[in-house]
């Protein structure tokens, strides 16, 4: 008898699952979802954080917040921020998403107290681990309101840990971020050594010159071997500790696995290095 062909059964589409998620002490965690891509936008996975409506007609936000303390409740505005994922650099097979929140209030809002606040329309890209404060504690007798207090958790991108000793979620205690000291703004200029932004000191509101540089996209050695951060990190540390007043001074250093930032004195006319390299040679 003629055998009779088997039925393919698909197997079913595996189930979403969260991308981040943000914790509140006492109150059960919420996940955040993937969503559709925005039109007309690379903007993804937006949720957006904002006060309850009296009525509980909460459609303005995707995550009301409920204070019991009405004088508290006021400070956080009715549409106080949003956190959104967006393609990072670099693009490959393996596309890591780099997570972002802005501040949408009047009031401002804290990432890490007191590193970092975020006035409105000001974004930084945001850590797992990172604290979000949507009130400042001193203006609720030094406390910080758990209801308006979340730690984000990033369930996409797993971190290295700086101890060699596999990967974590976590952002790790005493991690100097740059986003916690200076807002990163357009971009004023690209070269062969790395990009640079215009960047807004936090604490001060000075203006400086950030150079980013991607380590494994670069080759600074000799003989085709490349420089590894901690050796690009020590030039840079001689260049900080260089004085002249004809010399664009270097004011500090961040460093990644793969990345390196320096923060540089604000100077119109480009960069003498990227000059050389693209030049040849000056006479």
């Amino acid at each position: 008898a003629a055998s009779q062909p088997l039925d393919v059964v698909e197997p079913p589409p595996p189930a979403p699952v969260p991308w981040g998620r943000l914790i509140r002490d006492g109150q059960p965690a919420i996940d955040l979802m993937p969503r559709e891509l925005k039109e007309a936008s690379d903007v993804m996975n937006e949720y957006t954080l904002g006060r309850s409506k009296k009525d509980g007609g909460d459609t303005h936000v995707d995550i009301p917040i409920k204070v019991a303390d009405s004088k508290i409740n006021l400070k956080v505005s009715s549409l106080h921020c949003r956190i959104w994922c967006q393609a990072a650099p670099g693009g490959g097979p393996k596309q890591r998403m780099e997570v972002f929140i802005e501040d949408l209030s009047a009031n401002g809002t804290w990432i890490n107290y007191p590193d970092a606040k975020l006035t409105k329309h000001q974004r930084r890209i945001l850590h797992s681990g990172d604290e979000i404060l949507l009130v400042d504690p001193s203006r609720n007798s030094g406390k910080k309101c758990e209801d308006c207090n979340f730690t984000f958790i990033d369930k996409q991108n797993k971190v290295t840990s700086s101890t060699g000793g596999g990967e974590s979620s976590g952002a790790g205690a005493g991690v100097r971020r740059i986003e916690n000291f200076y807002d990163i703004r357009e971009v004023i200029g690209k070269g062969q050594c790395g990009t640079v932004h215009r960047a807004i000191e936090r604490k001060s509101g000075k203006e400086w010159a950030v150079k980013t540089i991607q380590i494994k996209a670069s080759n600074f050695g000799m003989g085709g071997s490349s420089m590894t951060t901690q050796d690009l990190a020590k030039e840079a540390d001689m260049m900080r500790k260089t004085k002249h007043a004809h010399i664009i001074s270097l004011e500090e250093i961040f460093e990644t696995p793969d990345t390196i930032y320096l923060v540089m004195e604000l100077v119109s006319g480009g960069d003498l290095l990227d000059r050389i390299l693209d030049k040849g040679s000056y006479k």
